[in-house]
């Protein structure tokens, strides 16, 4: 690889020049480049800097150029002022915008180039003795170092260089004829733009240095020269790896649903690949994206940033829209029946998993409808009856059999089964503890007689009622 670095002042007319010298190098032959500056928002004429590498391979070092094998300086002003020659190769060359003799700057480079860059430019009537557009000079000067070929330089030129093409064309070609120095060809610079990807160079200067031996048991990657060569930071010794965590929004979901999963798909407008990763987890995305707790949320990484994605709306929203495709029973494959006591949650998920791998399920439910808790504690205004209902007409769509108002024991109907499931749930209020207890009712048992009987426990309009508690079922209650 080949590595140049200039110094000039401030504005763009280096920068742009390394730039046009970057395409032209990827003219000349099958080289990879890359050129930038390194300036902020320095004011004009201050110092800046600008880079350029060349490389018969793809070039992956994206740092400055701290050890360049060609320094170009656009201004010598510059040579009195700042350290432009620091970090030159040992075997490196400089080119100098001057009309001073070689012997001027003997000591500074073991090859030294020079150019009236200024000179020709101004002659040209490029620019003005107080700014001088010394780019196409300096471009054609580089050109002749390398031994370029002179008419491409000049179409990439013209092809680049925003006005006075004429005069900026014949500065390259000036240029070009006038580099004090070349009389004796660089055979080393030369050699380092011209050498295959798989050669080693040795005719510049090598960085001799004592490796350092990697300590025994050190599984990481170790640097083992001096940390002095190594000028691009502590990066450099890192060797990337791919983690894959679970996201905490995954993490979190009881139900053990792929919420980055279906949110992607969603974004996607791939509804029903969405709705088919829910229900692989859970076949009740229309009910839990209106009444889950919705833990995803509380611990969606974008609550530190502005709030929660709202997964509960889209779990809804793909619930209730992409159930599209014909929904058919499963073959069945075994002898084996098997009986669930509850049609709960726990209850229906189970029968529905049991019946997709071809067993023959019966569920018994001691309500007149179906759904548990989901029907019995739930408030219409917060689950319509109609979505439960449409729910659990999938499960029994794919072949589970339902049996209502049918209260069972497991002892009862064991003759018949090979196995039984037990998912009653927990449809028995806590007790407060206190005197006078029975003259109080709980609030999943008036939630309940309200839902299925239309029972009110005797409340009328103008009573006054209190609530002990403050959690989901007092509310509901309270709303109700």
């Amino acid at each position: 690889m080949l590595e140049i670095r200039g110094h000039a002042r401030g504005g763009q007319g280096m920068v742009t020049a390394f730039e046009i010298l970057a395409k032209a190098f990827s003219k000349l032959d099958d080289f990879q480049v890359q050129a930038f500056p390194a300036f902020g928002v320095e004011r004009t004429g201050a110092p800046i800097q600008a880079f350029l590498r060349v490389a018969k391979k793809e070039i992956l070092n994206r740092s400055n150029i701290y050890n360049p094998h060609l320094i170009v300086i656009f201004d010598e002003s510059l040579i009195d002022q700042i350290p432009v020659f620091e970090g030159l190769q040992a075997k490196g060359a400089i080119l100098i915008n001057t009309e001073k003799p070689l012997d001027h700057f003997k000591g500074f480079a073991e090859r030294i180039y020079t150019i009236p860059a200024t000179a020709i430019s101004l002659d040209l009537g490029l620019g003005s003795k107080s700014l001088p557009i010394v780019n196409a000079a300096m471009i054609g000067a580089i050109l002749r170092i390398f031994e370029a070929d002179l008419y491409v330089g000049q179409e990439i030129v013209r092809a680049n260089v925003p006005a006075k093409h004429d005069a900026n064309m014949q500065s390259v070609i000036e240029a070009y004829n006038r580099v004090i120095g070349v009389e004796k060809r660089n055979e080393k610079l030369i050699d380092r733009l011209n050498a295959p990807p798989t050669e080693k160079i040795s005719s510049l200067d090598e960085l001799y240095f004592e490796e350092i031996p990697k300590p025994e048991g050190l599984s990481a990657p170790f640097w083992s020269v001096p940390m002095s060569k190594n000028k691009t930071g502590n990066w450099r010794l890192m060797t990337p790896a791919y983690v894959d965590r679970t996201p905490p929004c995954n993490a979190n979901c009881p139900a053990g649903t792929d919420v980055r999963a279906f949110v992607k798909l969603v974004t996607e407008r791939k509804f029903q690949e969405a709705y088919e990763s829910i229900y692989s987890n859970n076949p009740f995305p229309s009910i839990c994206g209106r009444v889950c707790p919705k833990f995803c949320e509380q611990n969606c990484n974008r609550n530190e940033f502005d709030q929660g994605v709202n997964v509960g709306a889209i779990e809804r929203f793909v619930g209730d829209k992409a159930i599209s495709n014909a929904i058919m029973a499963k073959p069945l494959l075994h002898k084996e029946r098997i009986a669930v006591i509850g049609s709960g949650p726990a209850g229906l998920t189970a029968a529905l998993r049991l019946r997709e791998k071809g067993y023959p399920v019966t569920v018994f439910e001691a309500q007149p409808l179906a759904g548990g808790m989901m029907r019995t504690g739930i408030p219409k205004f917060r689950l319509p009856d109609e979505v439960l209902d449409r729910e659990i007409d999938i499960i029994k769509q794919k072949g589970v059999d339902i049996i209502l108002n049918r209260k069972v024991s497991v002892e009862e109907i064991s003759y018949y089964f090979d196995a039984i499931i037990t998912a009653v749930g927990s449809h028995i209020g806590s007790e407060l503890g206190l005197s006078n207890e029975e003259l109080l009712t709980d609030g999943i048992s008036f939630l309940r007689d309200f839902k299925l009987s239309g029972d009110i426990a005797g409340i009328k309009p103008g009573h006054k009622v209190a609530i002990i508690g403050g959690g989901n079922t007092a509310i509901d209650v309270s709303r109700t």
